[in-house]
């Protein structure tokens, strides 16, 4: 915005002049003075440019007189020139229609002050309308919390800037006075029943968790928003009233008014308005243009759109008091979307803004990245409710693209905020509820492509909408009846009763054919030639009754053959009939004739005719029933079914409904097309054949259906790996469990694990287990199932089975600062696993296992095992298999690094080689790829292992190449912990913990569940070896772990919300790093309201890449914020020396003096001053530590401002502001940046 060097003058005579240019984002008009002044305010400050505006650096003298000679002044000549500049610039930020307003101003000062004098102005009138402004503001049913609070506190900072600034107490009842009553009352009486104010940040979250779960209350019910609604709005209605602050609910002088736009957005019920006296301008904004000035009904962009729809005005509906206010649903109809399913997509697209349920514009800066590189513009962001059978699937952070041509389902983004699994095969898909197995949802891929077609509307009609039934409607409804008997009930009904004869269905499925030709086979004899017709599906009715399947000889034409007495003769007939050839079929009986042609007229309007054939319905009760009720001159007009009283038993209550379908592979299935239903039929259609010696004699084969049956689908949503069994008598029931224990097993026997003995020999019987478990990938895709045999170390005995444990750690900056130096120096990352790392370790002890269950040898029952080799759970399984690994790399050349017995270094090749372990995962790095290749091979030869390629999956860790370096993120473990708390739905958190109420031990309900605590509490602690965002809260939460209270959950469900929001964060190691040490340290002192114990912070850097960090609790009470301050300097110190010495053993010296950053004056003093105070005497040990390190050079202590004091993330709460900005310093960054090819 400015620059006052030299590559920027205009000209040499400018050297002393500063070009000031203001951004175009911001102009002043009538209606945005205060966030205008705080802009340019801002920028005058940071030019040191705002003593020309108040007045502190006035003009010079023009002219100077010296002994009578007036001279030129040369300040003044710069001053003006400054003062020109600086008033071009002001002109600048002026919209068009405001520069007249300071045309003749004389300087800078003097524009300013008038624009002051115009647009903020302490004027009675002024300051009378925005407190009626204030009054007026209420919450609108389309307005977020985020932009009603957003207009109330613009208000309220213009009155502060004209000298009546309010009081918090009434800015929050000015809030709540706007709230919808019924919708918000929680909140409200929440807040009345406090008995300390509460904050405005802290009224702004409660408000929008409130409102969150409002809307999903209306995605449970099946409850939208329509697109288009009617409510009446009058300003001069409007409430006016007080607000009872701790006495007891608002109250409103006018509270009818008041109810009349206290809409419930919860229901989405509109209330019946009052009567108004007159005609008054129309204030509010178009629902369909946004433009204000006039409502729905008079605007003509909606009238040329949807010309055929009548919309009630506000002169109709103040006719009468008792007049309701209709809403009215736009997209009456049903809308097919079609939706691809795209696992490279990391959000929802649609191109459709209707397709939204609820939406907002888009303000942000990014874009939407295709696969060619170009960028889209995204308009609108939203979300969409799906309707399904057995839990609605909510798309949240759907992206409104005009430009796209397809909608995209994210297939992560489902998955993760439905806790739903997707499964595709060849031709279907399966999305199934990942909690109880159950199918959600099914789909075909057409031609290749995974498509979701959507029926469900985002907008359902409204109960209010009206709808003009015609007879066609009710011709349809009612199962096709004749025209008298729709103009017998046009009486009771009212509608339309108009003469008709252009049913498409009734003409096609009632009338007849012409006669087959006559058949040349004539019988002679009694049974020798059968007509039969199949009148009904031939299982037992709903209630239990045989219906007897007719047949009729040609030569007896009354005579009938009883369906039992020839049940294996009629089957197998029937089986040679052509299933969809009508000249098999005799002539229909009457019966039900009338029946099975009303039926097929139902079915003809849902599917796709075949015009040739008159497919008889599979499920014809519905039909028959609503004909059978209808009223008919065979039954004097009225119902055949007598009336029936409500304490009569109601027949056939197990009635299947009416979208009950049948398998599609079935030759009575009436269309391949219908839906699959999650209801089975009542009673299932037995088609197996009796007979299966006998040869089907069928000669022409069945057509096929054109889409897999319900069958298809439940059978391969059961082919899913199934869940870790309980014990092992599961495990061998399944035939992947078992493979999974039968290798383990041939691995223990191939390794020469144990030796099969006589069980007296063994002093100690150690049992033994099967443990399983299902691996998984990144993505979080299954791998592999795991079953692994493990021995019940709890039974050991010290000195007879075990005698030393230990086995080294790898420690968390080791590993940081090895990918740093890989990664800076571009060497490669390999990564290696060690197939049954601990069965290599030999034994020292004599160890005596049982035999695995499941696998005991049958010639030796009664035997045990002698361990030759370890086995995972024994308490020196992974000392001994350590032991075995290093005494192999010691005899290669490799050398134990003192600083990290995990990491051993090969320096005595033509380049170094450096191997680091943790238990059976290995990863290797160096400057030569040959060097590595070879050590790998030769690894292979001794240890059998499998070679996983690039660094990418390490201990839980995702390693994602970045285009400045190598991310670290934690996305799949955050998930899982999210999902183990069950909030994988929850509302992002903008920072982890809140400042305004501090953690203690005091005050809460005792939490009812301290085990899911301490779970929840540890598994973060893991995850904060890549998130020093959340380290000082993790640290904090972890001191309630004994008796965690309601208070500590609440803290620790908003950390798990700031998570669901940064999922996708880790910290960035970056390429171009000097190689030099420095770290920031922070104490906060007396921080622990508990016992006043401060809280120590540091970050280590090496170049630009943090490595370690640390937040953790004093051990001591400090008592001055010097002691603190300087304790921390201390442990910051022990951890730079560490550091040091690593990097000196890793062949590598910082380019500098290693410096530690401290914002305590006094503590960065001691460091350096030899002079050692009485009053630091309790701090001997610390302060001749540190200052030994000062005196020999290899260490540096300086001060830094409070405000660059990076560790102030570790020790202390913060506010959004400050957080966001101190974490975008540390380093992190998001994976989702890398997707979208745009790195902040």
């Amino acid at each position: 915005m400015s620059d006052t060097t030299s590559s920027l003058l205009l000209n040499p005579s400018m050297k002393d002049l500063t070009v000031v240019t203001f951004p175009a984002t911001l102009k002043l008009t009538d209606s945005n003075y205060l966030a205008w002044k705080t802009q340019v305010e801002a920028l005058l400050y940071g030019l040191d440019l705002y003593k020309f505006i108040d007045g502190s650096y006035p003009a010079p003298q023009p002219v100077i007189a010296t002994d009578g000679t007036k001279t030129p002044h040369e300040d003044y000549s710069t001053w003006f020139r400054q003062d020109r500049l600086l008033f071009g610039a002001i002109v600048g930020s002026l919209s068009p229609q405001i520069v007249p307003l300071i045309t003749g101003s004389s300087s800078s000062r003097d524009a300013w002050e008038t624009l002051s004098k115009t647009y903020a102005s302490p004027t009675r009138g002024h300051i009378k309308q925005l407190k009626q402004r204030l009054k007026q503001t209420v919450k609108t049913p389309t307005q977020s919390i985020t932009e009603y609070m957003q207009t109330i506190k613009t208000i309220v900072d213009e009155l502060a800037i004209l000298g009546k600034k309010m009081d918090d107490e009434d800015v929050i009842d000015a809030i709540l006075i706007g709230l919808d009553n019924n919708a918000y009352k929680p909140i409200m009486d929440a807040v009345l029943a406090r008995d300390t104010p509460i904050s405005f940040s802290e009224l702004h979250e409660k408000l929008i968790n409130h409102e969150l779960t409002l809307t999903q209350q209306m995605g449970s019910h099946g409850i939208h928003q329509p697109t288009s609604a009617f409510y009446m709005q009058n300003n001069s209605n409007r409430k006016t009233g007080s607000y009872r602050h701790n006495h007891g609910p608002p109250t409103f002088r006018n509270q009818d008014s008041y109810n009349k736009y206290a809409t419930s957005s919860a229901a989405g019920i509109l209330p019946t308005p009052t009567s108004f006296s007159g005609p008054k301008p129309y204030l509010g904004t178009c629902q369909w243009c946004q433009q204000k000035g006039h409502p729905l009904g008079q605007c003509s962009i909606f009238k040329k759109e949807h010309p055929n729809i009548s919309v009630p005005t506000r002169n109709r509906v103040s006719q009468g008091k008792n007049t309701q206010a209709y809403t009215m649903n736009l997209g009456h109809g049903s809308t097919k979307t079609n939706w691809l399913f795209d696992s490279g997509a990391s959000h929802h697209v649609t191109s459709d803004l209707n397709n939204l349920s609820l939406h907002a514009p888009y303000d942000g800066t990014e874009e939407l990245v295709i696969g060619d590189g170009s960028c889209l513009k995204i308009t609108h962001i939203g979300s969409i409710i799906i309707n399904t059978s057995h839990t609605p699937l909510i798309l949240t952070n759907v992206l409104c693209v005009p430009s796209i041509s397809k909608n995209i389902i994210s297939i992560s983004r489902l998955c993760r905020d439905n806790n739903l699994l997707i499964q595709f095969y060849s031709s279907v898909f399966v999305i199934k509820d990942r909690a109880s197995n159950l199918p959600v949802l099914q789909g075909q891929a057409i031609k290749g492509i995974y498509e979701f077609r959507s029926t469900s509307l985002p907008s359902q009609p409204s109960v209010f909408t009206l709808h003009k039934a015609t007879s066609m409607l009710w011709h349809h409804r009612l199962g096709h009846p004749n025209n008298k008997v729709l103009k017998l009930l046009s009486s009771l009904v009212s509608f339309n009763s108009s003469f008709f004869d252009n049913c498409n269905s009734c003409q096609i499925n009632k009338s007849h054919r012409l006669p087959f030709a006559t058949s040349s086979l004539v019988s002679k004899a009694p049974l020798e030639l059968i007509f039969s017709d199949v009148w009904c599906s031939p299982v037992e009715s709903y209630d239990e009754t045989d219906f007897p399947y007719q047949r009729l000889t040609n030569t007896t034409s009354n005579s009938k053959i009883n369906y039992d007495e020839w049940a294996p003769l009629a089957i197998t007939l029937t089986k040679e009939f052509h299933p969809t050839n009508l000249s098999h079929s005799s002539i229909s009986s009457p019966p039900h004739s009338t029946t099975i042609s009303s039926n097929t007229s139902n079915l003809t309007p849902m599917s796709s005719p075949n015009h040739n054939t008159s497919p008889i319905s599979s499920s014809p009760l519905s039909s028959d029933f609503t004909s059978s009720n209808l009223s008919s001159p065979i039954h004097k007009n009225s119902s055949p079914i007598p009336t029936k009283s409500p304490s009569d038993p109601l027949p056939h209550s197990n009635l299947p409904p009416i979208h009950t379908t049948f398998p599609t592979n079935q030759s009575h299935s009436t269309s391949a097309t219908l839906p699959i239903s999650n209801v089975p039929p009542s009673h299932p259609i037995n088609t197996s054949n009796p007979n299966p010696n006998k040869p089907n004699t069928r000669s022409h084969p069945t057509p096929n259906t054109r889409y897999p049956s319900s069958e298809f689908y439940l059978y391969n949503s059961s082919t899913s790996y199934p869940q870790e069994p309980p014990t092992i008598s599961h495990a061998l029931k399944h035939p992947s469990w078992r493979a999974a224990m039968q290798a383990e097993f041939d691995a223990l026997q191939n390794n020469n694990t144990w030796t099969l003995v006589p069980s007296l020999t063994a002093p100690n019987l150690v049992g033994c287990k099967w443990v399983f478990r299902t691996k998984y990938k990144p993505d979080g895709t299954v791998d592999r199932l795991k079953a692994r045999l493990v021995a019940k170390g709890f039974n050991q005995r010290p000195g007879i089975d075990y005698v030393e444990t230990f086995s080294p750690v790898l420690k968390p900056a080791t590993l940081r600062t090895l990918l740093s130096l890989a990664v800076s120096n571009s060497w490669p990352l390999r990564q290696l696993d060690v197939n049954n790392a601990f069965l290599q370790g030999t034994l020292n002890e004599d160890v005596f296992m049982a035999q695995p269950p499941g696998f005991i040898n049958p010639s030796f029952p009664n035997h045990v095992c002698k361990l030759n080799k370890a086995i995972y759970g024994l308490k020196q399984a992974s000392r001994a298999w350590y032991e075995e690994l290093k005494t192999y790399l010691l005899s290669q050349g490799f050398i134990s690094t003192i600083s990290d017995s995990s990491l051993f270094i090969h320096t005595t090749g033509p380049s170094p080689l450096y191997v680091l372990v943790y238990v059976d995962d290995i990863i290797i790095t160096g400057p030569s790829h040959n060097l590595i290749d070879h050590f790998i091979h030769s690894l292979s030869v001794k240890f059998s292992l499998k070679d996983l390629g690039s660094l990418s999956y390490f201990l839980g860790i995702e390693v994602i190449p970045h285009p400045l370096g190598l991310l670290l993120s934690q996305t799949k473990y955050i998930q899982d912990i999210i999902n183990r708390a069950k909030m994988s739905n929850c509302k992002a958190s903008s920072t982890p913990i809140i400042c305004s109420e501090p953690l203690t031990l005091q005050g809460g309900t005792p939490h009812s569940s301290p085990t899911d605590y301490r779970t929840l509490v540890g598994a973060l602690q893991y995850l904060s070896l890549t998130r020093p965002d959340i380290a000082f809260t993790v640290n904090r939460l972890s001191q309630f772990m004994h008796a965690p209270s309601s208070i500590h959950w609440q803290a620790l469900k908003r950390l798990l919300r700031y998570l669901q929001g940064t999922s996708h964060h880790g910290f960035l190691i970056r390429k171009e790093s000097p190689l030099y040490l420095h770290a920031f340290t922070d104490a906060d002192w007396a921080g622990d309201k508990d016992n006043y114990r401060s809280t120590t912070g540091y970050i280590v850097y090496l170049g630009s890449n943090p490595i370690s960090w640390s937040s953790k609790r004093q051990s001591t009470l400090a008592r001055s914020s010097t002691e603190a301050e300087f304790r921390a300097v201390a442990s910051t110190t022990t951890e730079v020396q560490w550091l040091s010495n690593l990097l000196t053993e890793l062949g590598f010296k910082s380019v500098t003096t290693p410096t530690i950053y401290c914002d305590n004056l006094s503590a960065t003093t001691y460091s350096a001053n030899p002079v050692f105070h009485s009053r630091m005497k309790h701090l001997a040990l610390d302060f001749h530590f540190v200052r030994e390190k000062v005196r020999d050079g290899s260490l540096r202590v300086n001060h830094i401002s409070g405000d660059d004091q990076l560790a102030d993330v570790l020790t202390k709460p913060l506010l959004r502001p400050r957080f966001n900005y101190l974490i975008s310093k540390i380093g992190l960054a998001s994976a989702l940046s890398i997707l979208r090819g745009n790195v902040k």
